[in-house]
């Protein structure tokens, strides 16, 4: 299968996905809508639970890091405004995606049905606390973050401010997310 049809096939089922919900979408909606053939479909993907996995791999983990920052572009003068940028960008980003509220929506409600799916979706988390952690020993290396910082805790402070404000930000929740970032990023950069 060519990146194209592949990449087809996810934003399609996204789409589908957000639109429909994920329990009213089936694989052969999927195929008539990219206008592959069942066979060819199921022969990269074997079942809608795969493509909703790769969906959040790919949308949530890989495009958000490559989207969100760019470390080779990072030094010790611009390491926290680029980071509080990026945030902002994020946060605007989700806002602004009318699918991603309805996706989300169908993740959190498959997560609560089926823990299976919470279970599989571990290796795609794990990618994202690595690139966390990558991002912050950068800024530790670049002396933009102080040294004796607990490393794994701050990790986790960013994991789960990011987790929360995508939500809130999916949702549309009166809060600072903007404020709640910043404010995030300076304590980390100045503690």
């Amino acid at each position: 299968m060519s990146e194209k049809t592949y990449n087809n096939i996810l934003q399609t089922s996204y789409e589908l996905f957000a639109h429909k919900g994920y329990d009213a979408t089936s694989m052969n909606e999927i195929v008539a809508k990219t206008g592959i053939s069942k066979g060819n479909l199921y022969h990269h993907f074997t079942s809608k639970e795969e493509l909703l996995l790769k969906i959040v791999e790919k949308y949530m983990t890989e495009e958000f890091f490559k989207g969100f920052i760019d470390i080779k572009t990072l030094t010790k003068n611009n390491f926290q405004d680029r980071l509080i940028t990026a945030g902002y960008k994020h946060i605007q980003n989700i806002q602004q995606d009318p699918l991603r509220k309805k996706f989300d929506l169908q993740l959190i409600t498959l997560m609560t049905r089926f823990e299976n799916i919470h279970q599989k979706l571990q290796p795609t988390i794990m990618f994202f606390r690595e690139m966390i952690f990558k991002l912050i020993e950068t800024g530790i290396n670049l002396n933009a973050i102080p040294h004796h910082i607990n490393r794994e805790l701050t990790c986790q402070k960013i994991f789960i401010h990011l987790d929360m404000l995508e939500f809130y930000a999916a949702f549309n929740i009166e809060l600072d997310l903007k404020g709640i970032w910043r404010d995030l990023i300076k304590s980390i950069c100045n503690s």
